[in-house]
């Protein structure tokens, strides 16, 4: 059985950095003599991830470890979705709690403790599509997964080492 370690996810959010240990997603305006700040209407994660598009994934969002929400773009206190902007949200089909996520190759992989996901941008009005890359692969823990150099992704997970370079193997 596999117990979670009490690890930061972190990204940034321009020049500002960003991240969650637990629930409360916060900011960090890089300013030594100040502490980082809860991010205004933002929902709770377990991590978060920031998108090209500027846009942050907030990874089983207010304690559904299968949902994520996403701000709208450029505006990380927006999370309501509405005609006017690229906030939103969804469900994850699958049987495993979303652990963390990354940047790779035009796309982002999403883990959970069972399988990994991909979310790609589409524009308005869905924003992201996501497609199941594989089961049985699932992150050992959300700082389990790393991109290298080469935009190869390398994770550890619950059944041994995994690798992304296109494909799941």
């Amino acid at each position: 059985n596999v117990i979670p370690a009490s690890v930061w996810s972190l990204d940034n959010w321009g020049q500002y950095l960003v991240g969650t240990i637990g629930s409360t997603i916060y900011e960090w305006q890089l300013n030594t003599s100040a502490v980082a700040a809860p991010v205004t209407n933002a929902p709770t994660a377990e991590a978060i991830l920031v998108t090209d598009e500027r846009i942050m994934f907030a990874l089983a969002a207010n304690g559904d470890p299968r949902a994520l929400d996403w701000c709208d773009a450029e505006d990380n206190t927006d999370w309501t979705p509405s005609s006017t902007n690229l906030a939103g949200g969804k469900r994850l089909q699958t049987n495993g709690g979303l652990k963390c996520g990354k940047r790779v190759q035009g796309a982002y992989l999403l883990w959970t403790d069972t399988d990994v996901h991909r979310a790609t941008f589409v524009g308005l009005p869905l924003d992201y599509s996501f497609e199941r890359l594989e089961t049985g692969c699932g992150v050992a823990s959300k700082g389990a997964a790393v991109v290298a150099a080469n935009g190869q992704v390398f994770w550890f997970g619950v059944n041994g080492f995994w690798g992304y370079n296109g494909y799941v193997d």
